[in-house]
């Protein structure tokens, strides 16, 4: 805060960080795309001593020879080199009770996975103890992620809090060796008057149209214990969309 009228305490900060790692099998590394979105808030009142409108210059820290695809929001933005890092810099100015999100898209340096383990290292800012954090890694399917400190869905990790020091993570690349699972069935209609209905299954993960291509593979079983005549149902075909088994 450079204003001097101690609006500090009235602003929230919700900082999301996103990272997307493609393999590269010929350079036997992962190309890091990375997305950080800082939303600012002030949520004061125009009325309320010291709480007038907002100005600040706001850095963000990236590890050196990282590459900018693309920014938005804030004024006068600027980036620098340093020794150990990569500058992206914005002035902000804020009326009470109005937001903006600084929004960064950059390239890292695919060095920062080591030994299939990606390093991630985040500094506390001092006084800052109320900011949320998100940080969201990804990885295709075919892969899985394994952290003590992130909560892990395969291909996906994400973490979700405040930080009371500074933190440091590290998420290890694996192969995915997990079958897909259903997350969700829907019944369009079954067989009425001659005409076919329709099951979708929905997994967690897209699926191989091959290994859907035998019939023999499939059995519909009639659940149904209060009419205990059993329907004759039957799979005459599969298609396969994305995620979607019909």
């Amino acid at each position: 805060n450079y204003g001097g009228l101690k609006s500090d305490r009235y602003m929230k900060k919700e900082i999301t960080y996103e990272v997307t790692l493609t393999p590269n099998p010929k350079a036997q590394n992962f190309a890091i795309n990375s997305k950080l979105d800082v939303n600012i808030y002030h949520y004061g009142i125009e009325a309320i001593p010291l709480s007038g409108n907002y100005s600040g210059y706001f850095r963000a820290y990236v590890p050196n020879g990282a590459k900018l695809i693309a920014n938005s929001g804030g004024e006068d933005f600027r980036t620098e080199n340093q020794k150990f890092y990569y500058l992206f810099s914005n002035i902000v100015r804020i009326k009470p009770a109005e937001e903006d999100t600084l929004s960064y898209q950059y390239k890292l340096p695919s060095s920062l996975v080591k030994d299939n383990k990606y390093y991630l290292y985040i500094p506390k800012q001092s006084g800052a103890d109320n900011d949320i954090y998100t940080i969201i890694v990804r990885l295709p399917q075919g892969y899985s992620l394994k952290s003590d400190r992130f909560e892990t869905k395969e291909n996906i990790a994400f973490f979700n809090g405040k930080l009371t020091n500074d933190l440091e993570f590290e998420l290890e690349i694996v192969p995915d060796k997990n079958s897909p699972y259903v997350v969700f069935q829907n019944i369009d209609m079954l067989e009425i008057h001659g005409r076919a209905g329709q099951i979708t299954v929905s997994f967690n993960e897209e699926i191989d149209p091959a290994a859907t291509k035998n019939l023999a593979n499939f059995k519909l079983t009639d659940k149904n214990e209060v009419n205990k005549k059993s329907d004759k149902i039957k799979v005459v075909g599969t298609s396969v969309d994305g995620r979607d088994l019909k």
